[in-house]
């Protein structure tokens, strides 16, 4: 299959560059560090001296990285996890003679066999056909008061114990705590030394760099075979898209120190690579609408440099979009703006409330960052720039969405080209966007893709394999994308499914093992199987036999935001008692009955007592 992401486009220096706006630096800035494992850089004396500025020249120091989620900084109490040493470094200090001497690099394969002895859960119905639905409540006490405190909690409450991801999770976090001191020892050291040189630090600095950029590696490595091996809960994909974002500032702040002391023994003596923009915080990747503003605080860039480079003078900061489509002679002018930004002389972070101007015809869109840096004793400014963000994708409407959304999950989920990855992998990606499409919080979700509902789609769509291939993503967008639109943008459905009004995703099996033994008129409302984003609701037929019947919500019955499912709903006089998810978490799914009165009462539709027939042939009962 081709990629269509291919086509590149390269900045000119008119939109990188802005000289007219300078900024003179002429005081001092906190030291602070960035994190790395405190093992790589053993006995080595942290050291805080002030040491003497020049007149107009900034030497900066390392930055200040992002701190970890305020729920794990500082990390206490972590269990102990069974040699965790070897899991993240493949080393055991009982077995490993070479344990505590310099990071050898070693293959960090027991990531994978640790986690592939973890049982992970089979798909499996939510009920099975024989067993009554679990914890039938009495109907008694299902009040309104009831109802509304049910409503108003989170479906979503983390595991009560740690598993085994979590433990190595913590472990590293832990180790990321303790590092800051001793890598600000390190960024002083050879600060100290480019004053002076001296061949023995400098082959000390070596090793140093050589170590910490092997261990760097190695974390990286650990947590991308745990992201493929494991399905994470939601705050552990916190802490993982944090830490791997914070470890590729940590190796372009140690690929800065590198080419500062390599240029002592090279004879190109540029000043190329001594300094570099890092995005620090964004919302990416991201579905947007046109003219809407992203918040400064969800977007910032920060500037790394050397040790001892002089700078005099410095450009603001600025963004330049970057389009995978192809507009032709409608070209765009200018596709973003508050384009153009000054940098925090403090903290030499500059934030971005970026407003896009142009849709981007549903391609995937980057934002770049650069600026200019002026140093002492150069005529010629030097150009700093950043790698490409996640990309984006603006929208002009809700049209443009499903498709929008799809081309970035599958993006993501396929990076590097791959034609197929891990299930755990794309599980844990699906799950990163579905929070995302449905405005939540990965440290604080209201309502998840379950694990029940990872298992209908693993067996629905994937047949449980292993490996999920490209060719499968697409045909399951085609429905999941639709489902999506419909939550994300119909009137009341997102509501209806943080608050388990609207059960989503199940199959005829699970829905007829959940009704089993109902009364008459109870109902559960799903998305079909059949029909992509449209919903269907089982029931309970209220006339003798009492036979389970599925009935097909069509578009005409929800039409405009006049009419509204629970509209609908209240118009159908055979929907009696609707089945609201009350818990979903290790266990099986809980339901409690409510009357459709207090539903109805809850969003203040308008009764309607006209129905819908159905398509006898659609394999779903009319509604008469």
């Amino acid at each position: 299959m081709q990629n269509p992401y291919d086509e590149e486009y390269p900045i000119g220096d008119d939109d990188m560059l802005a000289p007219n706006v300078m900024q003179d630096f002429n005081s001092g800035i906190p030291l602070d560090a960035a994190w790395i494992d405190p093992r790589l850089l053993q006995g080595y004396v942290h050291m805080q001296q002030s040491l003497p500025q020049t007149p107009k020249q900034m030497n900066f120091p390392m930055p200040h990285l992002m701190n970890p989620p305020q729920m794990m900084n500082p990390p206490l109490n972590f269990p102990q996890y069974p040699n965790h040493q070897q899991f993240l470094f493949g080393a055991n200090p009982q077995s490993d003679p070479g344990f505590g001497q310099p990071l050898r690099v070693v293959n960090s394969g027991p990531i994978i066999d640790k986690f592939s002895q973890t049982p992970q859960p089979k798909p499996q119905l939510l009920f099975e056909p024989s067993t009554p639905t679990s914890n039938p409540m009495p109907t008694k006490d299902n009040s309104p008061s009831t109802l509304a405190a049910l409503t108003s909690k989170s479906l979503y409450q983390p595991e009560p114990t740690l598993q085994a991801s979590q433990q190595v999770l913590n472990e590293i976090l832990k180790y990321q705590h303790e590092q800051k001191e001793k890598v600000e020892s390190i960024f002083s050291r050879q600060q100290q030394f480019m004053k002076a040189p001296h061949h023995d630090m400098y082959r000390q600095l070596v090793q140093e760099h050589r170590q910490v950029k092997e261990g760097i590696q190695a974390l990286q490595n650990s947590l991308n075979q745990l992201f493929k091996s494991v399905i994470l809960e939601p705050l552990d994909l916190q802490r993982c898209y944090w830490l791997k974002q914070d470890l590729e500032i940590q190796m372009k702040q140690l690929d800065i120190l590198i080419a500062e002391i390599s240029q002592l023994t090279s004879q190109d003596q540029s000043l190329n690579g001594l300094a570099g923009l890092v995005i620090l915080k964004h919302p990416f990747p991201l579905v947007i609408n046109k003219s809407k503003e992203v918040s400064e605080d969800q977007l910032q860039v920060q500037l790394l440099t050397s040790t001892s480079l002089p700078i005099q003078s410095i450009t603001q900061v600025k963004a330049t979009m970057l389009c995978d489509a192809s507009y032709g002679k409608a070209q765009p002018q200018k596709m973003i703006d508050h384009d153009l930004q000054s940098l925090d002389t403090n903290t030499r972070i500059s934030k971005f409330p970026v407003k896009f101007l142009s849709g981007t015809k549903k391609a995937p869109a980057y934002l770049k960052f650069g600026m200019q840096l002026q140093l002492q004793g150069t005529a010629t400014p030097i150009q700093v720039e950043s790698s490409s963000s996640i990309p984006l994708v603006v929208i002009t409407n809700e049209v443009q969405w499903e498709d929008s959304a799809g081309i970035l999950l599958k993006r993501e989920a396929f990076s590097s080209g791959q034609m197929e990855i891990p299930w755990p992998e794309f599980a844990n990606t699906l799950q990163h966007h579905f929070l995302r499409a449905t405005r939540q919080e990965l440290s604080s979700p209201k309502r998840i893709l379950s694990p029940f509902d990872l298992a209908y789609m693993h067996t629905r769509f994937f047949a449980g394999k292993n490996q999920i291939s490209q060719n499968e993503f697409d045909t399951f967008w085609v429905w999941f994308g639709k489902c999506m639109h419909k939550i994300r943008y119909q009137r009341h459905i997102l509501s209806m499914w943080m608050t388990g009004l609207f059960y989503g995703f199940m199959g005829r099996e699970d829905v007829e093992a959940t009704l089993k033994d109902k009364e008459p008129g109870t109902f559960i409302i799903r998305f079909s199987e059949r029909q992509p984003g449209q919903m269907a609701i089982a029931y309970i037929d209220t006339t003798h036999p009492f036979k389970l019947s599925h009935s097909l919500v069509k578009p005409e019955d929800t039409a405009a935001s006049k009419r509204t499912l629970p509209d609908f709903l209240d118009s159908i006089d055979k929907f009696m008692h609707l089945l609201v998810l009350v818990h979903e978490g290790g266990g099986r799914p809980q339901f409690m009955r409510f009357p459709k009165w207090q539903i109805i009462e809850m969003y203040c539709g308008k009764k309607d007592s006209s129905s819908s027939d159905g398509d006898v042939n659609s394999g779903y009962t009319p509604l008469k």
